[in-house]
């Protein structure tokens, strides 16, 4: 009974190892390869527990990301979701009510189910902001389902993955407030900054052989409106962090 136990906690160590990582990627696709991942272990550790209810939705989310991964890899990935996305999330929650009804035991085992359920919509609707928001009531309800069922680093992990939620939703918000721009024409006095932008963006190409660079007369001439078209870019502020296009006359120039 101890050795089981045990077995038990390992595995749902192991489990929120994958799951602290999906809430700091900026990746759908590695989200979802993490999260299963995460579904092993955690299937794994509920059998030892004898934890039905939470197996039962361990197996809903395998069919979940199996799906989604299949779907994005054969569609290709989207922004928005069609038609077929909204029959694919109902199939999921029929699924996901059948399998509650079966392996309902109190209240506090449908922790579980509410839990999945709103996970699967977090990586359904395909944006990681509110993915990462919703990480918080989710934590909560896992939270209260391994209070359930007694499992002490299931408890302990879990407050852990919604500290990792948190920290991830406010550095999404931090880079949004952070990165207001702004675009606008480029006056000449931004021409310094616009000379260190091209530089930056040329030295980061990783074959510079086969790109022309600029001759001086082509810098010079890039603020003449009477014989180029105008410049255009994104600013920070007073700080200019990209050229939106370069319309240039030249055969050499290009837009980055």
């Amino acid at each position: 009974m101890i050795v089981t136990y045990i077995l038990s906690q390992v595995f749902i160590i192991i489990n929120y190892i994958f799951l602290v990582m999906t809430y700091q990627s900026k990746s759908r696709k590695n989200i979802l390869i993490y999260n299963f991942g995460a579904l092993i272990a955690t299937g794994i550790s509920y059998i030892f527990l004898s934890a039905y209810s939470g197996l039962a939705m361990v197996v809903v989310a395998i069919i979940r990301n199996v799906i989604f991964i299949i779907d994005e890899k054969k569609n290709g990935k989207s922004n928005k979701n069609s038609t077929k996305d909204y029959i694919i999330l109902a199939i999921l929650y029929i699924i996901s009510i059948i399998s509650a009804i079966f392996t309902y035991n109190g209240i506090l085992s449908m922790m579980s189910v509410i839990a999945t359920m709103l996970y699967t919509y977090s990586v359904w609707q395909k944006n990681t902001k509110t993915y990462k928001a919703l990480g918080i009531p989710i934590g909560i309800m896992w939270i209260i389902y391994n209070i359930y069922i007694f499992s002490i680093f299931g408890i302990i992990l879990e407050v852990v993955l919604a500290i990792s939620s948190v920290i991830g939703y406010i550095r999404e918000n931090k880079r949004e407030d952070t990165m207001n721009l702004v675009y606008k024409k480029i006056e000449e006095k931004d021409k310094e900054q616009l000379f260190k932008l091209i530089d930056t963006v040329l030295g980061g190409l990783e074959n510079q052989e086969y790109f022309i660079p600029y001759e001086q007369w082509e810098l010079d001439s890039m603020f003449d409106e009477k014989n180029y078209a105008p410049l255009y870019g994104a600013y920070d502020g007073n700080k200019l962090v990209r050229n939106g296009a370069i319309i240039y006359l030249s055969k050499y120039a290009c837009g980055f």
